[in-house]
């Protein structure tokens, strides 16, 4: 309580005056109702300050709220390039700058919602939109959050556009809408999705546009041009190769797509062994030069592990991370150069490995738990 912040309030020394009931002595001069009037006062008006600093708080909402910068003081795992790595946290957004060796943490309110949330980063913003109609943010770089507006301001599924600073948007009206740089549409919806597309059952197909699941589970890549059907199930993504299990009669193979052309090839050795539920399954990742992949499989009894699959010769090895049930490619997140790979453990901690010898590495920062991960690359 505000009226009890001075703690000699209430308290007495040895030279206060005694106060004894009966007629042995009287108050003189009334002093102490005075004070007890004054002090009285004193904590009122204490009290009505709290509260306006209260109301203002409330009023301004998440805009209050601080963001801090720490600096480590040297380049995080030497890294020396440009490059920015963002991780939802339970109460808001962290940002690693690798080059400057800084990690900004911004706090937003927990979003009250136990559904799927995108995170999908602009050239300078983040942006944070649940797939209900619970509150979503846009976070500039090294500012407060603010709430979205316009066509983000409602529930829908936000993924990365073509260009930088747009991103497609898939709401309630079952339309990928594409937002420009301002926030806004950028011309009119390109495709409609019927209800054999489900919003929920769309991802980014790596390169800039989406792909779509039909209740048959079979996927399209959605373009301004039309529906392309993929012909496998796509189980990594990236910006110029896919990798898919293509099946006949029973029987599974590794597939490499070229995210350009459609143009496929079977990998050699076994199939991979992905997880499948909840369906859709959220695929793994590509590398952006296309050379390897990295897929979360099931092992059985044995739980969940992550396959980096050498896209040239099919060679598989598993990565010494342990991850949990729930892994999918929201905690997986490549460097634009290739070399490191991005990780949330079991324990929902970053992790680096480096791709060419897959070695875990500590970032040597101390960060919160992370509930996904994504990348933004130099500017070009």
């Amino acid at each position: 309580m505000a009226g009890r912040s001075d703690q000699q309030i209430g308290q007495r020394d040895e030279s206060d005056e005694i106060v004894e009931f009966g007629a042995r002595r009287r108050l003189a001069g009334g002093w102490l109702p005075r004070l007890l009037f004054a002090t009285l006062v004193v904590a009122a008006l204490v009290i009505a300050i709290d509260h306006a600093s209260t109301n203002r708080t409330r009023q301004s909402g998440y805009r209050a709220q601080p963001v801090s910068i720490t600096h480590v003081g040297h380049r995080i795992l030497g890294i020396s390039a440009n490059w920015d790595l963002f991780g939802l946290t339970s109460n808001g957004l962290v940002s690693i700058q690798f080059a400057r060796g800084e990690i900004t943490r911004t706090v937003l309110p927990p979003a009250p919602t136990d559904t799927s949330v995108s995170l999908v980063i602009g050239p300078h913003q983040a942006f944070i939109r649940p797939l209900d109609n619970a509150p979503g943010y846009v976070v500039p770089d090294g500012q407060p959050g603010r709430s979205l507006t316009g066509i983000l301001s409602r529930g829908g599924l936000l993924l990365p556009g073509p260009a930088r600073g747009e991103e497609w948007f898939i709401g309630a009206s079952q339309q990928i809408t594409l937002i420009g740089p301002t926030g806004i549409a950028a011309g009119r919806p390109f495709a409609a999705v019927h209800a054999q597309y489900p919003a929920q059952s769309a991802f980014s197909d790596g390169r800039g546009d989406v792909v779509l699941f039909n209740n048959s589970g079979a996927q399209y890549d959605a373009t301004p041009t039309g529906l392309r059907p993929i012909g496998v199930l796509l189980i990594g993504v990236g910006p110029t190769n896919w990798l898919g299990l293509g099946c006949l009669q029973g029987q599974c193979r590794n597939v490499v797509v070229d995210a350009t052309t459609g143009a496929s090839r079977t990998l050699p050795g076994a199939a991979l062994n992905v997880v499948s539920w909840p369906w859709p399954a959220e695929p793994g990742v590509v590398s952006p030069d296309g050379a390897l992949a990295v897929v979360v499989v099931t092992r059985g009894d044995l739980g969940m592990a992550l396959d980096l699959v050498n896209l040239r010769t099919g060679r598989t090895t598993t990565i010494p991370v342990p991850i949990g049930m729930s892994s999918d490619s929201r905690d997986l997140a490549w460097s634009p150069d290739s070399r490191w790979l991005f990780a949330l453990d079991g324990s929902r901690q970053l992790v680096a490995v480096r791709a060419s010898d897959g070695t875990v590495h500590s970032l040597g920062v101390r960060l919160p738990a992370l509930s996904q991960i994504a990348m933004r690359g130099a500017p070009s």
